[in-house]
This record gives structure tokens, C-alpha cells and sequence, in this order.
């Protein structure tokens, strides 16, 4: 008798399935047959990664390859302590980097607003558009100014802004005289 050909070895040989794990296929239905049955088509949700891109690995990816790695140990050599409790500090620093990121791009649509706000009752350039600023909106997490301008209220983010004079006041031109009257 030969050692491949034992009990334990056809539990944990390449092609054999692992102990405690079934091997059942199962199908989603495509998106004609949910409509069919009145079902809203499956919406893939936008993965979130820790750099931002969309091949990156995020957390669950990170939870996913530890639990196949845990269930697919082998029995007679089970992961060092030391290993685990690394991998478990690396997915926490993982979270709170995330968290980090998170707060980060909060804090900077704050200042964006805060930035903005200030710059009403003032004269403003654009670009091409010039006017007061008598309004501040956010819209996706980017400041918007709404100014007042001869053509009417015109809306402009805070990043094509490139002069702010100290106020209406200011950027309104006195008519010039030349000191004599008359």
C-alpha cells in the first residue's frame, strides 16, 4: 500500500476537496431573466480601494485572501501566531488609513467652503466671468460660487477663480475726472 492512496492523503491531495468545504456551483440570474421576474438588474458597486483606483485591493479583498489562506492550511503545519497577528495589524492599519483618507477629503471640502465663504460681498475674476459674489454652494464636495454679474447670476467653481478684490466697492471703476469741473 502506498502512502497516496491513504484516507487522510485523498482528503488533502491537490484535487481533492478540503476537509469541512463543499463544492456546490451555483448561478445568478443573468439580467433578462431578473427582468423577466420583475427584478431591477444587478448593480456592480464601485469597489472601494485604499489608493482610489479601481484594480487596487481594498479591505474585503484583503479579508478574502486571509480566510482562503486560514481554510486552506494545511492541518499538520497551522499558521504561526506571529503571522496571523501580522496579517490582522496590517488589515487594521489598512482600515485606518482608509478612515484617514476619508476624514482627509472631509476636512478639505470644509476649507473649500470656509474659502469660499469669505469671498462674498467681493469682486471676483473667472476667467471670462467677473462679478460679485453673493452666494456659496457645495456640490460635489467642490465649493461654487454664484456671482452677480451684468449678464446675471452666473455660477463658478472656486478653482477657476483668479483675482479677489477687497470688495464691490473696489472693482467698480470711479469715474475719472480730471480735478476740474466745469
Amino acid at each position: 500500500m502506498t502512502i497516496g492512496s491513504t484516507a487522510i492523503s485523498s482528503l488533502t491531495g491537490a484535487g481533492a476537496p478540503k476537509p469541512g468545504i463543499t463544492t456546490t456551483s451555483t448561478s445568478l440570474l443573468d439580467d433578462a431573466s431578473r427582468a423577466a421576474l420583475g427584478l431591477s438588474p444587478v448593480t456592480t458597486p464601485v469597489k472601494q480601494t485604499l489608493d482610489g483606483t479601481p484594480n487596487g485591493l481594498g479591505k474585503d479583498d484583503f479579508l478574502k485572501l486571509l480566510l482562503a489562506q486560514l481554510s486552506n492550511q494545511d492541518p499538520l503545519k497551522p499558521m504561526e501566531d506571529k503571522e496571523f497577528i501580522a496579517q490582522l495589524a496590517q488589515f487594521n492599519s489598512l482600515e485606518q488609513m482608509q478612515q484617514v483618507n476619508t476624514h482627509l477629503i472631509d476636512m478639505l471640502a470644509g476649507m473649500s467652503l470656509s474659502q469660499a465663504s469669505s469671498m462674498i460681498g467681493k469682486f471676483v475674476e473667472a476667467g471670462q466671468v467677473s462679478g460679485v459674489v453673493n452666494a456659496v454652494t457645495m456640490a460635489d464636495g467642490k465649493a461654487k460660487l454664484t456671482l452677480d454679474t451684468d449678464q446675471g447670476a452666473v455660477q463658478v467653481a472656486l478653482a477657476q477663480v483668479t483675482r479677489v478684490l477687497g470688495s464691490s466697492d473696489s472693482a467698480t471703476p470711479a469715474d475719472e475726472t480730471d480735478g476740474l469741473d466745469g
